[in-house]
């Protein structure tokens, strides 16, 4: 599977030293720890243990926005402005590759409700309006039955498949994986971020 990875370049420069690459929990913000131990269980369930007890995902793109597939570096938000990052172009063997969609992978970092459809919003903010609960403002929520809904709900970020013509074009699909492989890497866009 053809991907794009966006790393600072002292990850380039690692991943030639020591032909390889993973991910760790110190580039983790706290507050989204909880999210990232969930899609590393996830990815645990999909792809098979990590490869270390501390190994965090490596994150890429297989289509990064709309009609654009692989990230242009004129746009802002890669890297922290100023940094000196690489655009890796990587081969990444399907199977050890879990895709989902980006704009629903920020359900997970804000721990909301993903719905199917706005009938399930409005039917799961009703419920948890009866009881006094609301997961903007208690996280994780007290309620054990609602927490789990709002975890299982999650589950849709994986759906990757556009709805209809028009969503196809806006979909930004990410991709997670335990490791790179200084082999697996196709072509190198040194740039500084904006």
């Amino acid at each position: 599977m053809k991907l794009w990875t966006i790393q600072p370049v002292e990850v380039w420069e690692l991943l030639q030293q020591q032909g390889f690459y993973r991910g760790t929990k110190e580039y983790v913000y706290e507050e989204f720890l909880y999210s990232y131990d969930w899609l590393v269980g996830e990815m645990e369930k999909r792809l098979g243990p990590r490869p270390e007890p501390e190994s965090y995902p490596v994150w890429a793109w297989k289509q990064w926005s709309g009609s654009y597939v692989r990230p242009d570096l004129r746009f802002r938000g890669h890297l922290e402005k100023g940094t000196r990052g690489v655009r890796l172009e990587i081969d990444i063997p399907d199977e050890q590759v879990i895709l989902s969609e980006f704009g629903k992978w920020n359900y997970v970092l804000n721990y909301w409700y993903l719905p199917e459809n706005d009938e399930d919003w409005d039917s799961f903010n009703e419920e948890l309006e009866k009881r006094g609960l609301n997961f903007f403002q208690q996280k994780p929520l007290p309620d054990p039955y609602y927490h789990q809904k709002i975890v299982d709900s999650w589950q849709r970020i994986f759906d990757i498949e556009p709805k209809n013509e028009d969503e196809r074009g806006e979909l930004s699909i990410q991709a997670t994986f335990w490791e790179l492989r200084l082999e697996q890497v196709r072509k190198v866009d040194f740039f500084v971020a904006r």
